[in-house]
């Protein structure tokens, strides 16, 4: 079934950073919001993140098992912003866009179980996380989400290898297809475990150097590790013409022998994102 327009009143929320939390929704008074009863087996979105180009046709899929449920909404959530109600479906039937959302480049194709968002035409306003979710009664439940992300040129490799206490560590980001090496301003940040926000960190950066024939850029980041404290996942970011990128993250981790540091890393692409990212830094 295909989805057809119309303009709703907007729920207020507050952010979707931290699960489980009381919302308010202005249609209809107080509903309390919440993952812990709809699990991944009643409602899921299977695909954490997503990656398309600007100009593509995405489906961010969301399946629900339960049909007792009232109404079923999307939520689009930007960096650093409150979430907004995009969508919303009464027992099943035609989908109404909200306001901002009913230009004609999204739409719900729903199915036996299925409730998938199409978003035709990407363009950076897209870039955010998508959020399916249901109410029943007086609740809403909704899936973990899934975060849309432009796919980028840029890609990073970062380096591996084991250190004890008090040893030196050196990160090492290496961006491909860079023209000018001293053009963008790097940053470092860390997330520690059960934390949702990352911050900026300070060290030794080593000044960077490139190998003209692959157009490759290199960026080190020396840290001492002194302290438990110091797990947690390292990022690489850099602010390229007012474009963020930043890549998925090193691990570092405390081995089985107790006082062995690991460091786990991550070959991953860089994905775009934009200067609202740094408002989760702090």
């Amino acid at each position: 079934m295909q989805s057809t327009n119309s303009e709703y009143g907007s729920p207020h929320v507050t952010s979707l950073l931290s699960l489980s939390l009381l919302f308010h929704l202005s249609m209809s008074g107080l509903f309390f919001i919440t993952s812990c009863c709809f699990t991944a087996q009643t409602i899921n979105q299977p695909k954490p993140v997503q990656q398309a180009k600007i100009g593509d046709s995405v489906t961010i899929q969301c399946y629900v098992l339960k049909n007792d449920f009232n109404l079923i909404v999307w939520y689009k959530q930007l960096l650093g912003k409150k979430p907004q109600p995009i969508a919303m479906s009464y027992y099943r039937n035609n989908v109404h866009f909200l306001k901002g959302f009913d230009d004609g480049r999204l739409g719900v194709t729903m199915g036996n179980g299925t409730y998938h968002l199409n978003i035709f035409r990407m363009t950076q306003e897209d870039v955010a996380s998508y959020y399916c979710g249901v109410i029943k009664l007086t609740a809403l439940y909704f899936s973990s989400g899934t975060f849309l992300m432009i796919t980028s040129k840029y890609s990073v490799v970062l380096l591996q290898k084991p250190v004890h206490l008090s040893d030196n560590i050196t990160l090492q980001c290496t961006i491909r297809f860079m023209d000018d090496c001293a053009k963008p301003n790097v940053y470092w940040l860390k997330q520690s475990s059960g934390e949702s926000r990352a911050r900026i960190i300070d060290g030794n950066k080593d000044a960077h150097f490139i190998m003209a024939a692959t157009q490759t850029c290199v960026y080190n980041f020396t840290m001492r590790i002194l302290t438990l404290s110091d797990t947690g996942t390292y990022y690489c970011a850099m602010d390229v013409d007012g474009e963020i990128i930043i890549g998925h993250g090193t691990k570092l981790t405390i081995a089985d022998t107790g006082n062995l540091f690991e460091v786990l890393s991550l070959y991953s692409d860089f994905y775009t994102v934009y200067s609202s990212f740094f408002s989760l830094c702090h």
